[in-house]
């Protein structure tokens, strides 16, 4: 147990990065590029605990969980990327 607190306390700006930049996205009028992302955050959870828990036991779903913070902040980050080039067009 301590081993995923301090691995989930070290990959923790991960998630706020996470928090703060859905609530922009959403704050800017953009419900849909949240949504993917938790719907990617979802799936990644879910995928990394049934893959990575049959390779390497337990730790595969404490890393499924940081997977999945970084997958929904790559999907924001894209999303984000993509909306401010569209609008400086």
């Amino acid at each position: 147990m301590d081993d995923f607190l301090v691995l989930l306390a070290v990959f923790f700006p991960m998630l706020y990065i996470l928090y703060i930049a859905r609530g922009c996205v959403q704050g800017l009028g953009n419900s849909l590029l949240p949504v993917v992302s938790s719907f990617v955050q979802l799936l990644m959870r879910i995928g990394g605990a049934y893959l990575l828990a049959g390779i390497i036991g337990e730790y595969g779903v404490f890393w499924g969980e940081i997977l999945a913070w970084v997958g929904a902040d790559a999907i924001l980050a894209l999303g984000i990327f993509w909306w401010f080039k569209k609008k400086g067009e």
